[in-house]
């Protein structure tokens, strides 16, 4: 039964590994050359565009993969996304260009304007991806998805071979890219496209769109928390807190690799499971999603500082190391939020949802404010933590679907790495300390599921 789930899994791997290290190259390039202002900058106004756009999708591709799950690709809901996804990009382009005229085309509002034009070409590529990840073909995803951060690692290379990496040309780079981009996914869904161009209806253009509108609230929220304490410190901030702040999240971003192998293949089997599909294959993901969490927090905190300070030449290092260490502890919270969301998304609690994000949201906003004066960079990590663990407790007490799913994978892989990471913090040298914490850390876990299997030794679930 887990043989097939395996090769999807080493599939769905292959292509984010292959994309999550491409886009660590990029990051550490620019985060090594750019001076820190300029890095703030671009990264402010690539949270801009995230958010924007976002906003404005509607959510369109998380029903789209729904509407192909259940129906096939059959091209009929591939057109009609791809006809909204082109209406609001070209509203989004429109935007940023009145914004940029009226407020003087000053450098951060035309470096956000040509970087919308790159964006409205990589969100015509997104219909395509949701088609090929409902069809849980992760080959093709992988061979569309490659594309534009390889032509960004040539440019930036290229540019830094030559000492010319400015910001002007690397958002250049960063347009070609997304075009490129585009241009590969219509290539290898010709057929898709093709159907899609022949099947084209207002009605199901108007059906979907009154499908979504419940959705609206969840994509405006998610994204705006996603991008909210970046956005907030770019303007309340400086540019140079920025930097620091978005190189610290953008590595803990990319320390959910796993997540991002796991997560497409959630909604498919969460939407078979409640047509009668068995469980069992779900809760064997949650318990490994579980035991990678608290393996991530262990590893990002004790090699955080020498690693980090390497690779960015010693400019973001151990000015974030307290910043990382809370967004770590948020890393157990965001894989069950992941779980459970594709549970409630799949049994069409897209009410709910949207109340969910909007409270997080809420949280998130209302104590970056007070805590980021106090703790800088760290007090915006600790908002995030705290708005995320209280969805997580939201998501968890509406879920009827599981009957196995329980806190102690989380609670002990939590336990685990925190106690095998202040043991590794109080030897000195810091490969012993390593070392020792990790022994700590596993022997913790094995400690916790034998006293687990001591106290509940007929339980099976998660």
């Amino acid at each position: 039964m887990l043989r097939p789930l395996l090769s999807k899994l080493t599939a769905n791997t292959a292509q984010v590994a292959v994309n999550q290290a491409l886009s660590l190259l990029i990051f550490l390039l620019l985060a090594r050359t750019l001076d820190k202002a300029s890095f703030g900058l671009l990264n402010l106004a690539l949270a801009i565009l995230l958010v924007l756009f976002g906003i404005l999708s509607f959510g369109m591709d998380q029903l789209l993969v729904r509407k192909t799950t259940l129906s096939g690709a059959d091209g009929s809901w591939l057109s009609v996304v791809l006809a909204h996804y082109c209406l609001v990009g070209f509203v989004a382009l429109l935007l940023t260009g009145v914004a940029a005229l009226v407020g003087g085309a000053t450098s951060a509002q035309a470096i956000v304007f040509a970087l919308c034009a790159g964006k409205l070409a990589f969100s015509l590529s997104t219909p395509f991806k949701s088609v090929a990840t409902a069809e849980e073909r992760f080959g093709r995803v992988l061979a569309m998805s490659v594309v534009a951060n390889t032509c960004r690692v040539m440019g930036l290379v290229l540019l830094w071979l030559l000492a010319s990496i400015t910001l002007q040309r690397a958002c250049f780079v960063f347009v070609l890219a997304d075009g490129a981009e585009l241009l590969a996914c219509l290539i290898l869904s010709r057929r898709s496209l093709g159907a899609a161009f022949s099947r084209f209806s207002i009605g199901r253009y108007r059906s979907l769109l009154g499908e979504s509108l419940p959705v609206v609230g969840t994509v405006v929220f998610s994204f705006a928390l996603a991008r909210f304490d970046w956005i907030f410190i770019g303007f309340f901030g400086t540019g140079a807190r920025l930097a620091e702040y978005s190189f610290a999240y953008k590595v803990f971003e990319l320390s959910l690799l796993p997540l991002y192998v796991i997560a497409p293949l959630l909604v498919p089997r969460f939407i078979r499971l409640a047509a009668g599909g068995d469980q069992r294959e779900l809760l064997s993901l949650g318990k490994l999603e579980m035991l990678i969490s608290g393996a991530t927090i262990f590893v990002l905190n004790v090699v955080w500082e020498p690693a980090a300070n390497f690779l960015s030449a010693g400019k973001y290092g151990s000015v974030n190391r307290e910043t990382i260490f809370f967004l770590s502890l948020s890393i157990p919270f965001l894989y069950l939020n992941n779980f459970l969301w594709s549970l409630h998304f799949a049994a069409g609690r897209t009410r709910f949802i949207l109340y969910s994000f909007a409270g997080c949201f809420a949280i998130d906003a209302l104590l970056t404010p007070i805590l980021y004066p106090l703790l800088g960079n760290a007090g915006a990590a600790l908002a995030y933590l705290v708005a995320i663990a209280l969805q997580t407790i939201a998501y968890y007490r509406r879920a009827t679907e599981v009957p196995g799913l329980s806190w102690w994978p989380l609670l002990t892989g939590v336990f685990a790495a925190l106690s095998g990471l202040a043991v590794s913090r109080m030897v000195v040298n810091e490969l012993a300390g390593g070392l020792f914490g990790v022994s700590v850390f596993i022997v913790l876990l094995l400690l916790a599921r034998r006293v687990r299997w001591m106290l509940t030794p007929a339980v099976s679930g998660f």
